[in-house]
């Protein structure tokens, strides 16, 4: 009777194989009127992110082998036809089966059938309900297998899910109902250096669209050829020329825009078409006011100077990103008529390439030097931020295009000047909030909130955003946007996390059901995904990974002291893990390991005795490396390297 309408929670705290759940009456009567095991987690035909609802039959299992064709209607949309294509491409990328699209097909056994409800009548599908915006249904209980999506993203997330339920050319008996969370599901990149194109492509495909993202914020500033404003392009390349020699500081931003080179604006039509395939709202950031090295560079008669002093080094790291070099201009005079007139031809250009639906972002974060010119030392730094995004927003608005911009200059938990434009700004500008992980305590968000704005939770760093769940689904918050702030590369994607962080915070933006505190769970769902998603992220298949895969261990060239490892190595390593400095460490002994056959994949095992501390922002500590030597003379370095490939 003290349980009596409530519920009784159990931390278990251990992962298990098997519950049992033992009650003893005391001579009444128990009515268990349901348990749910949270953080319990299939061994095998598990679906990530997490559905709204599913229904599994594990012991009644098919064959994919037996499925003939894949079925649509006689007169499919666009759509339809996309995700039809896709499904066939994704089943011979897996498991080699090559099905045909049939229009208008007889749906005899082993048919699949996908398409969005209103094409599906002619086939006398009945469901339910039908998928919301976005969502989709999947049925593989019947004679066929169903994917009804409500629209293209729809299908493409119903599809992608069907795949991850094949296991070793098995499907259990199923039936998923799902639709996302949040609205926004973002993601934010620079444009990617030319030779990573491919791989971004691949990103599209393997990682953002399966993982049910809609949304990617593509940050432009000198990466594209400007036509109007060549000044801008050239120092754009001769600036990170220089700095990659050394001779000039870095240039802001230079690395991960572009790789600090050009793209033509060819290039960047076709990278927006093909997210665009997948569903993708693509809203281009061009940044203004502040970050405008790009700018500055090639026009310093419009920057906003100010007379160096002491508290410039004074500021607190732990509060605030670290500020520009002052070796470039970080923003440019919003009282100067010559800035405006740049900034809203580059808007021009750029919005003629992307020809974005709704937004365009407009940057405004971290103007560290605003009023001190001497035509704005006079002006109030509010008033005069205030001015510049009202005339960005008038600018877009006649275009027929709304603004966002970053909220932080707007926030009053900063040392900045300027919060009190928040009340001299359109309502309409969506908010990105990312300096919330200089306040964890707070909800900062609620400032931006109470005064009437929607807010985008910016910058997600899924390993550490406090209250989640509750601060998520306060009324203005749209969702959520994984940053990048790093070169689009694998590399450079994987070294810092982001791959990760991208399948993780999927779920979070997701699922309803999210809970910070099944993160284990979670992670243990992806262990099983991410061989595979990186496999497909190298454009590659990786031999580990296929069935008829043979290991065969090497042994490696013994010592006195270790089987494993030279000796002045195995003395070393008590230094490497107890010192600051690993540098210090110097490794003059190198071992040969005699190969003498042919493999399809070499792999390296790796033991650590104790933890390295991981400085973000920072390259990975390199203590060694592999070369690979051929029959044919040819050499390939692998660098070992702490805190990137090894742990």
């Amino acid at each position: 009777s003290v349980l009596q309408d409530k519920q009784l929670e159990v931390i278990v705290g251990a992962e298990v194989q098997e519950i049992t759940i033992r009650l003893e009456a005391y001579y009444k009567d128990i009515i268990v009127e349901g348990i749910d095991i949270l953080g319990a987690v299939f061994d095998s035909f598990s679906v990530y992110p997490v559905p709204a609802s599913m229904d599994m039959d594990k012991s009644t299992l098919g064959d994919i082998s037996n499925f003939k064709q894949i079925v649509v209607s006689a007169t499919p949309s666009d759509d339809t036809i996309f995700a039809a294509n896709l499904l066939r491409e994704k089943l011979y990328e897996n498991h080699k089966i090559d099905l045909p699209i049939v229009k208008g097909g007889d749906l005899s056994l082993g048919s699949i059938l996908i398409g969005r409800p209103c094409e599906l009548v002619e086939f006398k599908v009945q469901t339910e309900a039908e998928p919301r915006a976005e969502g989709y249904i999947l049925d593989t209980k019947g004679d066929t297998i169903d994917i009804i999506g409500a629209d293209r993203r729809g299908l493409i997330y119903g599809l992608e899910r069907f795949l991850q339920l094949i296991v070793e050319g098995q499907i259990p008996s199923c039936t998923i109902e799902d639709y996302p969370f949040m609205e926004v599901r973002g993601a934010h990149f620079g444009l990617p250096p030319r030779e990573e194109i491919p791989f971004f492509k691949r990103l599209i495909r393997y990682v953002l669209a399966p993982m049910g993202y809609n949304t990617i914020f593509l940050e432009f500033a000198g990466g594209m050829r400007f036509d109007r404003h060549p000044k801008i392009s050239e120092i754009w390349e001769e600036g990170n020329k220089k700095a990659e020699k050394g001779l000039w500081p870095p240039v802001p931003h230079g690395h991960m825009v572009a790789g600090g080179s050009l793209l033509e604006k060819d290039e960047v039509r076709d990278l927006v078409d093909y997210m665009r395939s997948y569903g993708f709202e693509v809203i281009p950031e061009v940044q203004s006011l502040g970050h405008v090295q790009y700018i500055t560079m090639a026009y310093p008669e419009i920057a906003e100077t100010k007379e160096q002093t002491s508290e410039d080094a004074d500021i607190d790291l732990n509060k605030a990103d670290r500020p520009p070099s002052e070796f470039y201009y970080g923003s440019y005079c919003p009282s100067n008529e010559k800035s405006y007139s740049i900034i809203f031809d580059i808007i021009d250009e750029i919005v003629e390439v992307v020809r974005p639906t709704r937004y365009v972002h407009m940057g405004h974060d971290e103007v560290y030097v605003i009023g001190t010119c001497p035509v704005c030392r006079e002006k109030d730094p509010a008033d005069l931020i205030a001015h510049h995004i009202n005339m960005m927003h008038g600018h877009l608005a006649k275009k027929g295009l709304k603004m966002m911009m970053w909220a932080d200059m707007l926030q009053d938990v900063t040392k900045y000047e300027t919060p009190a434009a928040i009340d001299m700004i359109p309502k309409d500008i969506v908010l990105l909030d990312f300096i919330w992980y200089f306040h964890t305590d707070k909800d900062i968000e609620d400032h931006l909130l109470d005064h009437g704005f929607k807010v985008i939770m910016g910058n997600m760093y899924s390993s550490h955003y406090p209250r989640f769940e509750k601060r998520i689904r306060k009324k203005g918050i749209l969702g959520a946007e994984v940053s990048t702030w790093k070169r689009v590369d694998e590399y450079n994607l994987g070294f810092e996390g982001k791959i990760y962080d991208f399948l993780y915070s999927a779920n979070m933006v997701w699922s309803s059901s999210y809970r910070s505190d099944l993160r284990y769970s979670y992670d243990h769902m992806l262990s099983k995904i991410i061989p595979h998603i990186r496999s497909r992220l190298s454009g590659q298949d990786y031999p580990s990974l296929q069935k008829t895969k043979n290991e065969c261990p090497i042994e490696m060239p013994s010592s006195k002291k270790s089987p494993w490892v030279p000796c002045e190595l195995l003395e070393a390593l008590p230094a490497f893990v107890d010192t600051d400095s690993v540098q210090a460490v110097a490794f003059k002994e190198s071992v040969k390991i005699p190969i003498q056959s042919s493999y399809d994949s070499l792999l390296f095992l790796h033991t650590a005795g104790n933890n390295v501390e991981r400085i973000p922002w920072t390259d990975p500590v390199e203590i060694g490396a592999y070369v690979v030597k051929y029959a044919d003379g040819s050499e390939v370095e692998i660098p070992i390297e702490y805190g990137g490939n090894i742990g």
